[in-house]
């Protein structure tokens, strides 16, 4: 389903694939209705303690753990594979404030759930592989 503003409405809550760094991660749009209840669950939870940078972080983590990033593929530890859970999601977001910062950001573009823009993304991809797409898009850091 499209949206009034030409946004692909199933990518922006189940999210879209993108590539970042060795890993792919698929990440769901910030103008969903999960992430706005989401931000407003935390914000209510945060008691006035919003205000430090520390205190974002933290409380952002969680948000963008349940809300925006769905799914990942490519991350490993010493034991292999490890499966997505929000849980673990914010873990590693916590750790990891570039990571951070570059979900919430690519989250908050809304060129990326646009239908003509998501299909020239794929166009691309195409053209520059061996003939099989991944459906992920390709981000150059």
């Amino acid at each position: 389903m499209i949206n009034l503003r030409g946004a692909d409405v199933e990518a922006e809550n189940a999210g879209v694939w993108v590539e970042y760094h060795d890993v792919q991660l698929r990440i769901a749009s910030a103008g969903t209705l999960e992430y706005q209840a989401e931000m407003q669950k935390a914000i209510r939870a945060a008691n006035g303690e919003y205000s430090e940078l520390k205190a974002q972080h933290q409380i952002m983590a969680g948000v963008v753990a349940r809300a925006l990033l769905k799914d990942w593929r490519g991350v490993s530890d010493e034991n292999g594979e490890v499966a997505y859970t929000p849980a673990i999601g914010e873990q590693t977001l916590l750790a990891d404030y570039k990571t951070f910062k570059f979900i919430h950001d690519y989250a908050l573009q809304e060129k990326h759930y646009k239908l003509k823009e998501r299909q020239k993304i794929a166009g691309k991809s195409q053209r520059r592989s061996s003939g099989t797409s991944s459906g992920a898009s390709k981000r150059h850091s």
